[in-house]
C-alpha cells in the first residue's frame, strides 16, 4: 500500500473518531445521518452505525451560472430545496428565472433515485448532516432548507473540515455545527 493512501486512511479513521465522540450524546437516538455528497458517503455510514441511527445520502447538484458553467452559484436537492448565493441574487438570478434549470436536475436526481430506497424523514428525532469538507456551503444549505420542511428534532452538520465562508453561510440554519478545522 503506498504510504499517501495509508496516512489518508489513518486521517479519515482519526477523524471518524473524533466526530464521533462529538456526536455520542445522539447514540441510540435512532439519528438520520446524511451524506451530503459522494464523498462523505463512508464518513456517515460509520457514524449512522455507530450511532444506532439511519444512513441516508441526500442527492444535491450544483447549480452553475448560464453565462459561466465552471461557476457554482448554488445547489439544488433531490427534493426541491434551492439554495441560490448572495452573489447570484445581486446579479439579478432568481429560482423563477432558473426554474427550468432546477426542474431538470430535480427530475434527474429523482429518476436516479427511482430505483433505491426511499427515505424515512428524520421527523421529530436527530438529523445529522455529514460532510467531508465544504468550501462553499451551497450544498449544505440546499440540504438545510430540504430537511427543515421534514420537523427533525435538531439539525447538526460533522464535518472534518469546513470554510470559514461556508462556516459562516450554514451556522444559522441548522442548530450545531461540529467542524474539526475552520479554515
Amino acid at each position: 500500500m503506498e504510504p499517501n493512501v495509508e496516512t489518508r486512511k489513518d486521517r479519515q479513521h482519526d477523524e471518524a473518531e473524533l466526530l464521533l465522540n462529538r456526536l455520542k450524546r445522539f447514540k441510540g437516538k435512532h439519528p438520520m445521518v446524511m451524506a451530503s455528497s459522494t464523498s462523505s458517503v463512508d464518513l456517515a455510514k460509520k457514524i449512522a452505525k455507530e450511532l444506532g441511527g439511519e444512513f441516508y445520502q441526500i442527492l444535491i447538484k450544483k447549480l452553475t451560472d448560464p453565462e459561466n458553467p465552471n461557476r457554482a452559484i448554488g445547489a439544488v436537492t433531490e427534493w426541491g430545496g434551492v439554495y441560490l448565493s448572495r452573489e447570484a441574487l445581486e446579479r439579478g438570478l432568481t429560482p423563477e428565472g432558473l426554474w427550468e434549470h432546477i426542474n431538470a436536475l430535480v427530475e434527474e436526481m429523482q429518476k436516479h433515485r427511482k430505483n433505491q430506497v426511499q427515505l424515512v424523514t428524520p421527523k421529530h428525532r436527530p438529523a445529522i448532516f455529514v460532510d467531508v469538507g465544504s468550501r462553499t456551503g451551497y450544498r449544505l444549505m440546499a440540504a438545510l432548507q430540504s430537511v427543515k420542511t421534514f420537523i427533525p428534532k435538531i439539525i447538526v452538520v460533522a464535518t472534518p473540515k469546513i470554510s470559514h465562508r461556508a462556516f459562516a453561510l450554514i451556522n444559522n440554519f441548522c442548530d450545531e455545527v461540529i467542524a474539526l478545522k475552520v479554515r
